[in-house]
């Protein structure tokens, strides 16, 4: 029996921000991120769009690499939040209202990657060459990320 393979790698960046979906008056983050928030960045890697088509948030392929992947995350930084307000502009009125945001400064974490093959093979080569389809971020795109140490190890 060959042994397992995974993915292993070091992700990291001067700023993150998980956000809880379900909260829409302020913006507080979590300092782990989701598994969905980690499949969306090894798809921006390797070119999974989110196709918003027929009223379907996510394509077919992003439902397949979610399915087929597993992870292991493990914060290797102890980040601090920064908290921000900003003024929202309410689209009936003409009244701003103040609006809570955070960010995480400084985080750092160890990813590890269980996938089928052909995503292991196509996410260790763009990798490896660091040309990915789309830009790494860590919650939004104002919070690029590094991706380092990256090695494909036996589970």
């Amino acid at each position: 029996m060959s042994p397992l393979k995974i993915i292993s790698c070091e992700l990291s960046g001067d700023f993150a921000a998980f956000s809880d979906p379900s909260v829409t008056t302020n913006q507080t983050v979590y300092y782990i991120p989701s598994k969905s928030a980690i499949i969306g960045l090894l798809g921006a890697l390797i070119g999974v769009g989110r196709d918003y088509v027929n009223y379907e948030w996510y394509s077919d392929k992003f439902c397949e690499l979610l399915s087929a992947t597993r992870i292991g995350l493990s914060l290797e930084s102890d980040p601090s939040k920064f908290t921000y307000f900003s003024n929202n502009v309410s689209h009936k009125t003409a009244k701003k209202k103040p609006f809570k945001r955070e960010v995480l400064l400084k985080p750092k974490y160890k990813l590890y990657v269980k996938t089928s093959e052909a995503y292991r093979e196509e996410i260790r080569q763009v990798l490896d060459t660091r040309n990915f389809a789309y830009s790494p971020y860590l919650g939004h795109a104002y919070c690029h990320a590094r991706i380092e140490n990256c090695k494909e190890v036996d589970a």
